[in-house]
């Protein structure tokens, strides 16, 4: 696990592709690799570690702006950030993703229910096959909570 002095990060951010400045406006840094967000009653590493060997830069970004920027901003509640998350999984035919995100949308305060009327919602504008793919992924990691 890296960790970088705010020196270091400035020179990052300066030369990196992205021109992402790992900085907020508080002059914090955002998150630091392998810190915990997203829930603070089951926080979770943000980048498994096996993506930050194959990956470094992906699991970096997603340290840093994803989970460390993105899901941490005021405007949106983390339990609407989840519901939006869930449509655009389910509108995209994600089911691989919606392993992490269905139970994270629970916990986060989404309504088991409230998950089943979003993927029947988008039925209709996403898919009928995006639709049943989403109601099974949720069944298989929910149950019948």
């Amino acid at each position: 696990m890296t960790t970088w002095s705010k020196d270091e990060l400035r020179r990052i951010s300066e030369t990196d592709d992205l021109h992402i400045s790992p900085f907020r406006e508080d002059g914090k840094t955002y998150g630091t690799p392998g810190e915990t967000h997203m829930s603070n009653d089951n926080p979770r590493k943000t980048a498994p570690s096996s993506l930050a060997e194959f990956a470094p830069k992906l699991a970096e970004i997603t340290d840093k702006v994803l989970f460390g920027d993105v899901w941490e901003r005021p405007q949106l509640s983390k339990r609407d950030r989840s519901l939006i998350t869930c449509a655009a999984l389910v509108a995209l035919g994600k089911t691989e993703q919606m392993t992490f995100h269905f139970p994270r949308a629970i916990e986060n305060g989404v309504k088991q229910e409230e998950l089943v009327e979003l993927i029947t919602h988008l039925a209709f504008y996403a898919g009928w096959p995006n639709a049943m793919s989403a109601v099974t992924r949720a069944q298989e990691l929910l149950g019948k909570k």
